[in-house]
């Protein structure tokens, strides 16, 4: 009996340990100086692709910003999907190509995305672009993304970054923290250990070889993690280019919040579900580094679930300890050493700019917007492609302040 509880305690003082151990890693290398990527002379025939659901009020400044960069082998395609709004008479009015797509039975980011490769097979292009409709860009961010894609030969992603209101409350601000962790600290970390990266569902340039032939129209909500471990698999996975930078911005509504971050989070989720623990062993297995890394990484939970995770896991190994081994106890304490380190690394890079000592008490509305991502509400955003809304976007960047990198 003791030996089966203690076997039980080092499950779950793994469970904690093993993520938090990546997680640290991973701020550790985010200090690393990366090398600049290789550009080709010119950027080749390309396709950007922005589906949009109801977006007629955002779209116009993202056409502007995509029409005031493009060159002449570039097509900027529209997919108003299942839009109840005149998202296709303003994409149109700004001179760009539009596809219509109705089929209200297959909604979702992926079914869209699907409709635009396949528009495209007609005449491919040699590198496609991934934006969405409320995406703003800096000068010459898609160049440059293209023409390291190109000089490549595999898929390159940018740093995409949410920015917050004039006048974020604490919650937004933490929100913003936490999303500046998971896209810019740990993507730059997991660059610099393994020399690739995920791909964010926005600012992701890719040869047409290399995605041709992927299935985006699945009606999953996280295409984005689906083709990250797809090219993983055959060894293409996205190189990070942190010198560009795409932008969104936070929805100001509390529903709305609370929607986005269901669909993010629970994407999340579900990606450590299905490829995580598998992905590890089929790439420590087939010595597939690249394949190993983006599992290992997808390891990590969302922070203030894989928080409570740690505290169960403290919990728990405290209490088998009184009757077994005080192993796993030690293990998951060095788990929650880990967890809180890497916090600390996080803020000290890119946190104390939006999260200063003053705005830690409102952590704790913020938990609670959390706990209704995981109930009825957030799981009945994850069903289908409902848009966000959120103020107007700010003007277009031209080298904004930014976290210290």
């Amino acid at each position: 009996m003791i030996a089966l509880i203690n076997m039980a305690a080092w499950i779950v003082a793994l469970i904690a340990l093993i993520p938090s151990a990546v997680l640290l890693a991973e701020m550790l290398a985010s200090f690393r100086r990366p090398k600049p990527l290789a550009r080709s002379d010119a950027p080749p025939p390309t396709a950007v692709i922005a589906p949009a659901h109801n977006e007629s009020r955002h779209i116009a400044p993202t056409l502007a910003d995509l029409k005031a960069a493009a060159w002449p082998q570039m097509r900027i395609i529209v997919v108003a999907d299942n839009c109840d709004d005149d998202t296709a008479d303003v994409a149109a009015a700004s001179g760009v190509e539009v596809v219509e797509r109705r089929d209200p039975a297959r909604r979702g980011k992926g079914y869209a995305l699907q409709f635009a490769i396949d528009h495209l097979r007609r005449d491919p292009p040699d590198i496609v672009v991934f934006v969405d409709a409320d995406t703003r860009f800096d000068d010459q961010a898609i160049d440059r993304l293209v023409r390291a894609a190109a000089a490549a030969d595999r898929p390159v992603q940018a740093i995409y970054e949410m920015e917050a209101g004039d006048d974020p409350g604490p919650s937004i601000r933490i929100a913003q923290f936490a999303w500046r962790m998971i896209n810019i600290a740990r993507m730059q970390g997991l660059s610099a250990l393994a020399g690739v990266t995920r791909f964010t569902g926005v600012g992701l340039a890719a040869p047409w070889s290399a995605l041709s032939d992927f299935q985006f129209g699945s009606g999953a909500i996280t295409e984005d993690h689906a083709l990250t471990f797809a090219l993983a698999s055959r060894r293409r996975a996205p190189l990070l280019d942190p010198s560009v930078r795409v932008f969104s911005r936070f929805p100001d509504a509390g529903d709305a919040m609370v929607s986005q971050r269901s669909r993010w989070e629970r994407g999340s989720l579900g990606v450590l579900r299905q490829y995580g623990l598998r992905g590890v062993v089929k790439g420590a297995l087939s010595g597939n580094r690249e394949l190993l890394a983006i599992s290992l990484d997808a390891l990590i939970p969302p922070l203030v679930l894989f928080a409570c995770v740690i505290l169960a896991a403290l919990m728990f190994c405290g209490v088998t300890a009184i009757i077994g081994s005080g192993g796993p106890l030690v293990a998951a304490g060095l788990a929650a050493l880990a967890f809180l380190i890497s916090i600390v690394i996080g803020w000290r890079r890119c946190g104390r700019d939006i999260l200063p000592a003053a705005v830690i008490p409102a952590l704790f509305p913020f938990l609670w917007d959390k706990l209704k991502i995981y109930g009825r509400r957030g799981r009945e955003t994850t069903r289908t492609w409902s848009r966000t809304e959120r103020s107007q976007n700010r003007e277009r960047a031209t080298g904004p302040d930014r976290p210290e990198e």
